[in-house]
């Protein structure tokens, strides 16, 4: 058994090589998932490579924690510039739009959160249809007031916000 493990193992790290001479997709849809930070939406991923250069998608999750409940969509354009075959690193704008509401035990509140976020990051493709990103909001251009008390004070923020990690498949 641990002869046909490793045979498995070493075919699996030869095949691997021979795919390493990766590239941005073109002209495919894809599926993914995401993680990122509080004020990041975190879930599943669509997108479609216009270009290898050019990337359209959009996130959707939900977040339950503490009785606290958000649902949210991130709808995004990602510019690829040039690297290494393997490695490309992007300009990333999303719109975001997150409704969030909290149990206060007798009553429940609401808010929705709408802002545009400005970042950037890297991906590694693995192979020309799967890649492995990382990246950051580094402006964050909120499109309401703050009228609820439980809402962080809308303005616009800069710094290195909001991080956010994950994998994406093109078919």
């Amino acid at each position: 058994m641990k002869k046909v493990v490793a045979v498995a193992l070493v075919a699996f790290v030869l095949a691997m090589g021979t795919t390493m001479k990766a590239q941005s997709p073109d002209g495919q849809f894809g599926i993914g998932v995401a993680l990122g930070t509080e004020g990041a939406v975190s879930g599943a991923q669509i997108q479609y490579a216009i270009s290898p250069a050019f990337h359209i998608g959009s996130l959707v999750g939900i977040s339950v924690a503490d009785g606290n409940t958000a649902i949210g969509i991130a709808p995004y354009i990602k510019f690829i510039f040039a690297g290494s075959k393997e490695f490309k690193p992007y300009a990333k704008a999303e719109f975001v739009l997150m409704n969030s509401s909290v149990d206060l035990g007798t009553d429940t509140q609401s808010s929705t959160r709408t802002s545009m976020n400005l970042g950037f990051g890297g991906e590694y493709f693995v192979t020309p249809n799967v890649g492995i990103f990382g990246g950051v909001s580094v402006i964050m251009i909120p499109f309401e007031k703050d009228e609820l008390p439980l809402v962080i004070a809308r303005k616009v923020t800069f710094g290195i916000l909001m991080p956010q990690v994950g994998i994406e498949w093109f078919m």
